[in-house]
């Protein structure tokens, strides 16, 4: 092979690998249950772009476990989410998922912003999660976390 041919393949190759190297990761959050806890992991502040929850369910028997990804009306705060005892939905909440899972185990969700456009209620971020455990001896799913905010870069 001549040095043109092996000067354009190297430079292919090496083209291709700065691709790869500057792909961005998909933001990812995190929320663990053990048991009747939950913990959030991850950014603070996430691109208006896709992004992943994984949601991690540590237990010793298997029990329902779920979240909600939400964004709240104008005026509400984390500080409300957590003053929210009632299994109602307040009216100034606005739920863009529910996540329920029947046993434990690790479980990704993927995101992609522009489909939330569909809530004629949704209105950009910040968004807040929601963890959620079933009361074996009730039946009644209670909240065990509540997340936020996330900030959405616009």
């Amino acid at each position: 092979m001549n040095r043109k041919i092996l000067f354009h393949i190297f430079g292919g190759v090496l083209t291709l690998l700065f691709l790869v190297g500057c792909t961005t990761p998909t933001p990812t959050l995190t929320l663990t249950i053990n048991e009747n806890e939950c913990t959030l992991d991850g950014p603070q502040t996430i691109p208006n772009d896709d992004f992943m929850v994984k949601f991690v369910i540590n237990e010793q028997e298997p029990n329902e476990s779920g979240y909600i990804l939400v964004t709240l009306e104008d005026g509400k705060t984390i500080e409300d989410l957590n003053a929210w005892s009632s299994s109602d939905q307040p009216p100034w909440v606005i739920i863009i998922h529910r996540a329920h899972e029947p046993a434990g185990g690790t479980h990704t969700y993927s995101y992609d912003p522009t489909q939330f456009t569909q809530n004629a209620r949704y209105d950009s971020g910040p968004y807040y999660l929601l963890c959620f455990r079933n009361d074996p001896d009730t039946g009644i799913f209670a909240k065990i976390g509540a997340f936020g905010p996330i900030k959405v870069e616009k």
